[in-house]
């Protein structure tokens, strides 16, 4: 990563998060199509003014993970596996824990909401 180009390098670097961006604005638009042709303006109107704060919540934890990346290469790089092995079990552990929190209280707040 030190030798060569430096622009080639953060082209290289930077295009999987813009391609992780560029097909999360796609399923945005295809599915304000499919939710506009198939359910209507109102459907679509709720669907359009959540967009934007899904994508907060996406670049958040994009964010979230990138940081991790740069913690866990820098003791990979130091080759500190005592560090290592920690802040990859705190991530793993803080990805599941995340994954399950929005699993367990996604039917609480489903079954809320067909009640009102």
């Amino acid at each position: 990563m030190t030798d060569g180009k430096i622009s080639r390098k953060i082209i290289l670097f930077a295009l999987p998060i813009f391609l992780g961006n560029l097909f999360q604005q796609l399923y945005n638009v295809v599915d304000s199509l499919v939710v506009g042709n198939v359910l209507g303006k109102e459907a679509l109107a709720a669907v359009s003014s959540t967009g934007s704060l899904i994508f907060l919540i996406v670049g958040f934890i994009n964010g979230i993970f990138v940081g991790a990346g740069v913690i866990i290469s820098r003791y990979f790089g130091a080759k500190k596996e005592k560090e290592l092995s920690h802040n990859y079990s705190f991530w793993i552990y803080s990805w599941n824990h995340s994954y399950y929190h929005w699993y367990g209280i996604y039917p609480l707040v489903s079954k809320s909401n067909e009640n009102s």
